[in-house]
Formats: C-alpha cells, structure tokens, sequence
C-alpha cells in the first residue's frame, strides 16, 4: 500500500497548486474534499459531500491526486479534508518513530502525533483496513482449517505465491518481513503485475497470492483472507484528516461524523464491487448507502 504515494505524482502536483484559486472563489462555506483516483476514494468522497451538504455546506470533489499531493495540499489549506491510511502516512511522517512489529494501536498514536504537529486533525478511524493481506481459496482454507498467516506455516514451503511487483521484495513490510516473522518461506514466489494476481490464483497457477483487505474480488471468487496475527504487515486503516482550521467549525465535524466507525471491510468490499464490477456511479452508491443507513432523505 506504501506504493500509491507514487501514483499521478507529477500531474497531482499540477491539480492541487492550479486548483488554488478555485477554493477561494468557492465561499467560506465550502468544503474542498481531496480524493485519490480510485474506488473505495471515489465512493467516500461522494459519501462525505452528501453528508456535508444536508448540514448546508456547498461541496467540491478534488480528484485526481496522490496521497502525497493531498498530505501537503491539506497541510496548506487547499483541501479541508480527505481520507487517507495510517501506514500511508506513517512513511510520510519524517521523523516517524521505526517498528518491527506493526501493532495497529501503535501505528495510530504515532500517526496521530505527527499529524498534529504538522496541524491536521485526525478525525477517526472509518472502520475498515484497506491492508495488504495473503489471499487463499476458502475451499482450501476450510478443508485445512488456515484461517491465519500462522496456520500456514505447515503448507509454504510447497505452495507457489503470486505476488505483486512491489511486495515481494519490499524488505521493511512486504514478502521478505513476513517470511521473517513467521519462520517460513513459500516453495516459489512468481512475481506479477498485480492485475493478474486473481486470474493466477483462479487458474490454479498459484496457490496464494497478496490482496487488499477491500478488493472485491475477493467475496466474488469464494477468496480468504488471512489474519496477520503477527503484525507482519503495515495497518493501513482509513481515516479522515480534517485541515486544523476547517477542524475549527463545529458544523464540519459533525457533519462527518457518521463517516467514523461505521464502514467496516465487508461493507467496503461490497460498494467497491458495485464501483468495479457493477460500473455504478460512486454517487449513485454513495447516496443509497445513506438513504440505506437513514442519514439522508431519498
């Protein structure tokens, strides 16, 4: 997950210091919401706008931008707000306290630290983990009873794991660090462009392969996820950073309010598999999971 920093560097650099101008003539009232291109962003942007209006705040969607572009656009005041991962912005923080073991709990206390010196609030957790986790078939997994990282120690050494190009030689937090902490290594690793890890998995070309927690590949293809019970593997939690400034409107906040805690990883999963397999509008599900949770009017 570390590795979204480098997507649309250079043009996102572009959209947020020529968008400028933009939040100026925008209002007082309006409330600039950064976005990163794509589904499960798209979707929570659209969910926040929603919720921002109904409380009377006019709305403007920023898409188009890293999580790098975001962290210094909201720093400076040219986005209010934006959902973003805590080891995302664990790698950012430059003085960042360094793990081995990547307990959530402290993960979170560390991003939230830096994220206020660097004056962002951090608003809360939205409920899921948009992790990288070990993916295996649920047949397989239910007939050998491997619902952990752990319980595969018995099985790796004659599996074959498709991994994407980055994880699998990411020492700090990818292949490598989990091999390490669970005293095991795969019989064959096959490194692959990460669009092609599910379609290897379901030809039986691999036996294992690495996911995002909130890929909705994989309910649609009978897939388990296993628990990393070591905390080999960054968290990467949701959250909503709010600009310290924009933090300061009370109306803001709880306006947003019911983003924290409230969407969990079978519920993420379930709007991105309308996002990528259904080709719904992220509007059109945004707003009918409101209407669906009784926060907004049809």
């Amino acid at each position: 997950m570390k590795y979204l920093a480098v997507l649309c560097g250079f043009v996102a650099l572009g959209l947020v210091f020529s968008g400028c101008s933009q939040v100026s003539q925008s209002g007082p009232k309006t409330v600039v919401i950064g976005v990163m291109p794509f589904n499960e962003q798209y979707i929570i942007g659209e969910i926040a706008a929603l919720l921002l209006e109904k409380e009377g705040y006019s709305t403007e969607i920023r898409s188009g931008m890293n999580n790098a572009a975001l962290y210094d656009a909201i720093k400076a005041g040219q986005v209010d707000m934006y959902v973003d991962y805590t080891s995302t912005v664990y790698y950012q923080l430059p003085d960042r306290e360094p793990v081995d073991r990547w307990d959530p709990g402290k993960v979170y206390a560390i991003v939230e630290r830096g994220l206020a010196r660097d004056g962002i609030l951090l608003a809360g957790q939205l409920g899921f983990r948009n992790d990288n986790m070990i993916v295996v078939p649920s047949a397989w997994a239910s007939k050998r009873n491997v619902r952990t990282v752990d319980d595969l120690a018995p099985y790796a050494n004659e599996m074959v794991f498709g991994s994407d190009l980055v994880f699998h030689a990411a020492e700090e937090d990818g292949l490598p660090h989990v091999e390490k902490v669970y005293n095991f290594s795969f019989g064959e690793v096959r490194p692959m462009d990460p669009s092609l890890t599910f379609v290897a998995l379901q030809s039986g070309n691999v036996d294992a392969i690495v996911a995002y927690t909130t890929d909705s590949r994989i309910a649609l293809f009978n897939l388990t996820a296993l628990e990393d019970n070591q905390y080999a593997m960054p968290p990467y939690h949701a959250i909503l950073l709010v600009n310290g400034k924009r933090a300061e409107d009370k109306g803001i906040i709880t306006s947003i309010s019911p983003l924290i805690d409230q969407i969990d990883s079978e519920t993420m999963r379930h709007l991105n598999s309308r996002f990528d397999i259904d080709k719904e509008d992220p509007k059109t599900i945004a707003r009918e999971y409101l209407v669906s949770r009784g926060l907004i009017a049809t």
